[in-house]
């Protein structure tokens, strides 16, 4: 079968299954290129932590197996058995928080029991050892200890149904992927206690800064005219910026040009532009004196870059996060929907987390998270479209006495003051003097004493927009504004499984008796699931949503293009549900069409 159709079934028993996939080496004990070699009875567990040849260590992936029920058939011929030792999971869902950042990230915390275990399936030697495994420790206790480098390797939980006679079968189960971030036991009473987070968590502050910190430093005192200069710089990080075609270096408070780079590590003689800045800048560095010593720090430029490119270069080329976590096609489709002219320059001078980047980034109106589901980094924006799943209502979707609604003023908008075009890289981020521009959106209606009669204010301060992108900016405002300009409704919700299909970032259609116009009239809107949490219990598994309203502006579509699939776009009547769902129209003067009924378009 599969879980798409076991999901539905009446009677279904959910089975939850750990997999955790730690290093190994594929080679064998003594055998070339593996040098080791001792007492057979002390090989090493083919781990790193236990290696005896570690310059050979050839890594590959062992894969360890847990459940919450006895289950075979999971595991391949002489691996380990499924050990049935999980004893409960809890979820931690991603949280999305538009425009506003990267929001709460995922995590999952499973708790297993520890247990005797022979080592059977574990220790490529047993065969070898002159001790009994059982009389020695136990599982948790001897893994681990093998085992020391489990960080940031890879965990799946998958959740899914068994067939009716009880056997195994991987189509199944809907699989989430994320990173151990720590094991922690086993406690006095045997207890384990795993966590995992989704791969953003590689873009901590803590762990990587773009760009990356230098220890280069002048080999001389330089006056406010030298062109060519000394440098002393071990690991020759400039050198390699400088070939890579990132030329800019910073020294104290001035930015310089690398025009050319001679010598070898750790002694190099750069010459220098000095007085400078890139064009899109309105004030250039002031050339000065430095002293010996002075800390030379590369620099990383952006110019006129796409904005998904540079969040790819961030996450892949900077944090180490696979690319396989991302489809580029998918980003793409995203930013070819109405984002094109988002091209974004910045010359970054210091050390920045590239979570702090990527927290800027999306309050350019752009989503972030992680989608443990479909194991990718979702991008998307707050351009309002179709709903993507729906409709969902009391009598077909809701699971009764389980909708709530409330209303959410905390987001709300009334005016927003966008700081653009800064002046210099080197100034401040929060001041209004150090930057060109000051684009203002201001909704009077919303402030007046008849709506909200209150004011409701959002500074932004972009170092990524150049005066040169002021239309740029006037959108980014503009859908702000229009998005958070009234009070959220907030709706929560509980559903089976079978109707699980939409997730976190993903738009519904709702229509409830609890949100009514009015003329008492059951409003179906669109909504955006902000987060999705799942609850285990005797009688299996449901989930809760919590979704907000989006900002109803009628039918929408953007501009169609001259050609599809090489010929003329046709027209309405002869279009596919598809287009018309993406495209606009040119709709009659009655603003409806006539081949459908449905009312026309807005153009975004």
């Amino acid at each position: 079968m599969s879980y798409e159709t076991l999901k539905i079934e009446v009677g279904k028993e959910s089975v939850t299954i750990l997999e955790l996939d730690l290093d190994a080496c594929s080679l064998v004990y003594g055998n070339a290129p593996c040098t080791a070699s001792g007492a057979a009875a002390l090989k090493c567990f083919n781990t790193f932590g236990t290696c005896q040849d570690t310059v050979n260590f050839a890594k590959t992936t062992k894969t360890f197996r847990f459940s919450d029920r006895i289950i075979d058939g999971v595991q391949a011929t002489g691996d380990a058995p499924t050990f049935p030792t999980i004893t409960s999971i809890s979820h931690s869902p991603t949280q999305l928080n538009p425009s506003k950042g990267l929001g709460i990230r995922a995590t999952v915390n499973i708790q297993l029991t520890d247990h005797p275990w022979s080592d059977v399936g574990i220790d490529p030697y047993l065969s070898d050892r002159t001790y009994d495994p059982e009389a020695r420790s136990t599982f948790w206790g001897k893994l681990l200890a093998r085992q020391q480098y489990y960080e940031g390797r890879v965990m799946r939980v998958k959740q899914g149904y068994l067939e009716a006679d009880g056997t195994y079968d991987a189509a199944n189960f809907s699989t989430r992927q994320y990173i151990i971030s720590s094991i922690t036991g086993p406690t006095p009473s045997g207890k384990i206690t795993i966590e995992g987070k989704d791969p953003l968590k590689f873009a901590d502050n803590s762990r990587v800064q773009v760009p990356a910190p230098t220890d280069a430093e002048l080999t001389s005192d330089i006056n406010n005219s030298t062109t060519s200069i000394g440098v002393t710089d071990a690991g020759g990080l400039i050198s390699a910026a400088y070939s890579a075609g990132q030329p800019w270096i910073r020294v104290d408070d001035e930015i310089m040009l690398i025009t050319g780079v001679s010598g070898s590590a750790p002694s190099f003689t750069l010459t220098v532009t000095r007085g400078t800045a890139p064009s899109f800048y309105a004030t250039p560095s002031t050339a000065d004196a430095h002293d010996e010593e002075a800390t030379v720090q590369i620099c990383r430029l952006y110019e006129d870059a796409p904005v998904d490119d540079i969040i790819y270069d961030l996450l892949v080329n900077d944090t180490g996060i696979s690319s396989g976590f991302i489809d580029t096609a998918a980003w793409q489709a995203k930013m070819d929907d109405g984002y094109q002219a988002y091209t974004f320059s910045t010359l970054l001078t210091e050390p920045t987390g590239v979570q702090q980047l990527l927290t800027e980034l999306t309050e350019h109106t752009f989503l972030l998270w992680w989608n443990e589901r479909t194991q990718k980094i979702e991008l998307d924006t707050l351009l309002p479209r179709a709903a993507d799943y729906g409709l969902f209502t009391d009598e077909t979707t809701f699971i009764s006495g389980s909708t709530s609604v409330a209303k959410n003023s905390s987001g709300r908008l009334s005016r927003i003051y966008f700081y653009y075009g800064h002046r210099n890289p080197t100034l401040e981020m929060d001041k209004a003097q150090y930057f060109e521009r000051i684009e203002a959106d201001i909704n009077l209606t919303v402030e007046g004493e008849n709506a909200y009669d209150d004011t409701r204010i959002r500074s932004i301060w972009s170092r990524w927009l150049p005066t040169a992108k002021r239309s740029v900016v006037s959108e980014i405002t503009t859908r702000l504004l229009n998005e958070y300009k009234k009070t959220k409704t907030v709706i929560t919700f509980v559903i089976d499984p079978k109707d699980d299909d939409a997730w976190t970032g993903d738009i519904v259609r709702i229509k409830t008796r609890q949100v009514v116009d009015q003329f008492g009239e059951q409003i179906e809107d669109n909504y955006r699931v902000l987060e999705v949490s799942e609850n285990h219990s005797e009688k299996g598994i449901i989930y809760k949503y919590v979704a907000h309203s989006m900002n109803d502006v009628g039918r929408l579509g953007v501009i169609t293009p001259d050609l599809y699939n090489g010929s003329a776009f046709p027209d309405y009547s002869a279009a596919t549900d598809e287009l018309k769902a993406r495209y606009a129209f040119i709709a009659p003067d009655s603003g409806v069409f006539t081949s459908d009924s449905l009312e026309a378009y807005v153009i975004r």
